[in-house]
């Protein structure tokens, strides 16, 4: 009796035991989902606050807003968008550019939003229309307001804005940068005669005077796209601060250019915009960076294979191949044979395509 007595003992502790852990984990299921509950709570409370803030500023906004999206996640935005505006500069919502709203902050997508919304024939009569614009928010209209010139409005905060940066010598170091910027990408429209700010009488004598030394200074001048600087670059009608900034990044990439054509094989670089371009500039390849596929077999060339791995015309995946093949070679060989033969030879074991054989010919030549 005494030792069923003690069994029973044994398992009422475990019993008791048991039931504590069972409430407790109760009370932490019911604690998690009360929590859960309030979180909810206040989330909807916010969505509903931002979905009807949504929808009074879609009204004010000519119905260009959209209700579904996050405002924090749009003022982030706003802000970082008004970090990269460094240099404002006067311009036309109904003729500026991709590329120089781009320059001015805005990201491909916002000013893609811009363009298409004039291609399906809309059109800013006057400032505050800008702002009514989905992707221009408060913030950074009341940046750039100041610096809207729409034709046809009379000359007012742009003009002042402008006149009193360059009356005060501020800005005179870019003015060449600013007035290029002004135009469609740099293509066209070089005299400004868009710009109502530009062409008011006695008002603007800095600028038109800027305007005149710059133009006498890069007319009938071909620029070499090899050592041609960013400032050089947009001077060529056609060529914005966007493609500038792209033909410098595809020049480092590939060591320099051979020809004028490789431009066309630039993002978003069309036959169209190339055409004018291509009376403008010129190439002189004396300072290319040749490409010696032998150098391979050296461990030691850690920044040739670096760069041939960001090449245009060879990538990380045909460097391999390549690479593979060159160090099969005896050292031998590699002595008596010239780089172009051993092109020829990468060409024939078909490491190569017939297409990037020719274009790194002249690399090796």
């Amino acid at each position: 009796m005494r030792r069923k007595s003690k069994e029973q003992e044994k398992q009422d502790k475990i019993s008791a035991s048991k039931a504590r852990g069972v409430i407790a984990l109760i009370l932490l299921l019911l604690l998690f989902q009360t929590v859960t509950f309030i979180l909810n709570r206040i989330s909807y409370r916010d969505e509903d606050n931002f979905s009807t803030g949504s929808s009074r500023q879609s009204i004010d906004n000519g119905g260009n807003s959209s209700t579904d999206v996050n405002e924090l996640s749009r003022r982030q935005k706003d802000y970082a968008l008004l970090r990269r505006v460094k240099e404002p500069f006067l311009f036309d919502p109904n003729t500026i550019s991709q590329d120089s709203l781009e320059l001015l902050g805005f990201s491909e997508k916002q000013a893609l939003t811009i363009i298409h919304y004039r291609e399906k024939g809309g059109r800013f009569r006057k400032r505050e229309d800008f702002a009514k614009m989905y992707c221009v928010s408060a913030e950074v209209y009341k940046e750039l307001e100041p610096y809207i010139s729409i034709k046809g409005e009379s000359y007012s905060k742009a003009g002042a804005v402008i006149k009193n940066r360059y009356s005060n010598g501020v800005g005179k170091q870019n003015s060449n940068v600013d007035l290029i910027n002004q135009s469609s990408g740099g293509s066209d429209n070089l005299n400004g005669s868009n710009s109502p700010a530009l062409n008011s009488s006695g008002n603007n004598s800095v600028l038109n005077s800027s305007l005149d030394s710059f133009r006498k200074q890069t007319s009938g001048v071909l620029v070499d796209i090899n050592s041609a600087d960013s400032l050089a670059l947009v001077s060529v009608r056609g060529i914005g601060p966007y493609y500038a900034k792209q033909i410098i990044k595809y020049r480092e990439r590939l060591g320099g250019f051979v020809s004028k054509e490789q431009l066309l094989e630039i993002n978003r670089m069309t036959e169209e915009r190339y055409k004018p371009i291509a009376e403008q500039i010129t190439v002189n390849a004396s300072g290319t960076r040749k490409i010696d596929f032998k150098k391979l077999a050296d461990e030691k060339e850690r920044s040739f294979r670096e760069f041939l791995e960001h090449h245009p015309y060879v990538g990380y995946h045909t460097l391999k191949g390549i690479e593979l093949y060159v160090r099969s070679l005896s050292a031998d060989s590699l002595t008596k044979v010239t780089s172009e033969e051993l092109l020829n030879q990468l060409l024939f074991y078909q490491l190569l395509s017939n297409e990037m054989y020719y274009k790194i010919l002249p690399y090796v030549k």
